[in-house]
């Protein structure tokens, strides 16, 4: 697996763990105001990293295989 790969795979997981955190925070009756954010950016930032890295995966299949005309 190749470095950029495992970078998006261990933010996803820091993602849902700040997620689990929120939630749990809120059912305990914390203060999670701080945490939520940084999830919600966390989340934001997944978003736009798999989709640059789908356009990347996407833009390397192109280039190795290139379409035939005729």
């Amino acid at each position: 697996m190749e470095f950029s790969k495992k970078m998006l795979v261990l933010h996803i997981c820091i993602s849902v763990l700040l997620c689990i955190t929120t939630i749990v925070g809120t059912l305990t009756d914390h203060d999670v105001t701080a945490i939520a954010a940084l999830t919600g950016t966390s989340f934001v930032t997944d978003g736009a990293w798999g989709g640059f890295y789908y356009w990347k995966s996407l833009s390397l299949i192109h280039i190795s295989e290139p379409t035939r005309l005729g």
